[in-house]
């Protein structure tokens, strides 16, 4: 068999997923480095060196994988390795909105998934920890990892109630002019009526990140005292040069990635998709195989509001957790807004969240600030 560059690479004709080819690496390096391995260990950390790299390359060949050397010494942990073969493989074919037919049929069709009003509209709060008579911690989830991210809060805060905020527009629908301030004004209503008087405690998890650091600017205008707000992974704050804010394009670049990380050729139908996706930890038990176009849909239009949406400046403390290649640039750019950022920088490298949310080191620091 001849191994090939393709998402995810190719055994024959079978698609590898991003999971599979993290597993069947750190499966490789066992074997060279005659040690454990998990998803994020540093291939030189382990002991590996250039002449080692080379014997992983070869067998990651022989098992169909089609790597470089140059590739995997940039990429030194099996998860980056990964990623890099599939979602960051530019010049791999990938059938992107192919994959949810719905996403192509026009505005016409997609307008089923539109509510008649904001009044239709409201942010589902989830109890995730009952402990303790503290003031809650509400989360803020991400469009696709909310059940990784109540796993991480329950250990952050044992003794604390913590009550999880799901994404609008990811099971629900949303009307035309679902904006950034409606959907601070939603957050709000949720929140105040869970817990009419502060202090309150925010933490909101990549682009929901920017929306917590919007509901915690309203609520100290509104005389509230925020005690903590925890920005995970937030994406670089105000317009930037080339960073997309159409929702068209968006949307294309989403399900691009989508189809190399979870090795889809477009043949799949709904069930299929979204079984691949929980097997990597993606989505709760509640979205169903119809919800799962939307999704990427409200992922798509929440992003554009992010991108292109301009912050100012927040006169209360704030914990950043940042990761990705431009971490210290992101990190700066958010410092220079709050007036007390406590900035923590990761170095996972990789687009995933699961290995900051499984850190120690996250839960060791946000169990800090919890007990302030």
């Amino acid at each position: 068999m001849t191994a090939v560059d393709a998402p995810g690479s190719r055994l024959g004709e079978t698609l590898l997923t991003c999971r599979a080819i993290e597993e069947t690496v750190c499966d490789v390096w066992r074997g060279v480095l005659d040690t454990e391995v998990a998803p994020h260990d540093d291939f030189f950390d382990l002991g590996g060196d250039s002449l080692s790299i080379i014997d992983t390359v070869d067998e990651l060949r022989r098992r169909g994988i089609a790597v470089r050397t140059s590739v995997a010494l940039r990429n030194p942990t099996p998860a980056r390795l990964a990623e890099s073969l599939t979602v960051g493989n530019e010049r791999a074919p990938a059938p992107g909105r192919a994959v949810f037919p719905e996403l192509l049929a026009g505005a016409d069709a997609v307008s089923r998934w539109r509510a008649p009003s904001w009044a239709e509209v409201r942010c589902r709060p989830t109890a995730i920890g009952t402990g303790g008579a503290a003031p809650p911690l509400f989360l803020l989830h991400s469009e696709s990892h909310a059940r990784r991210e109540r796993e991480a809060a329950a250990a952050w805060a044992p003794d604390r109630p913590v009550t999880g905020l799901a994404a609008p527009g990811v099971r629900d629908p949303l009307p035309p002019d679902a904006g950034l301030a409606n959907l601070v004004e939603r957050y709000l209503d949720a929140l105040l009526a869970a817990a009419p008087h502060g202090p309150y405690l925010l933490a909101g998890f990549g682009h929901r990140a920017v929306l917590a650091y919007e509901v915690a600017r309203t609520l100290r205008r509104g005389g509230h005292e925020v005690a903590l707000l925890a920005m995970i992974l937030p994406p670089a704050p105000g317009p930037a040069a080339g960073r997309p804010t159409r929702v068209e394009e968006l949307l294309d670049l989403r399900c691009t990635a989508l189809a190399r990380r979870f090795a889809l050729s477009g043949r799949e139908d709904a069930g299929q998709v979204l079984a691949r996706l929980r097997e990597a930890g993606w989505y709760d038990d509640e979205l169903s195989p119809a919800d799962v176009a939307r999704a990427q849909l409200a992922w798509a239009e929440f992003a554009g509001e992010v991108h292109g949406h301009q912050p100012g400046g927040y006169d209360g403390p704030a914990v950043l957790c940042v990761d990705g290649p431009d971490a210290r640039a992101v990190a700066d750019a958010w410092g220079a807004l709050v007036a007390d950022a406590r900035v923590h920088l990761f170095q996972y490298g990789v687009e995933s969240p699961a290995g900051i949310l499984a850190d120690a080191r996250l839960g060791a620091i946000l169990h800090q600030e919890l007990a302030r």
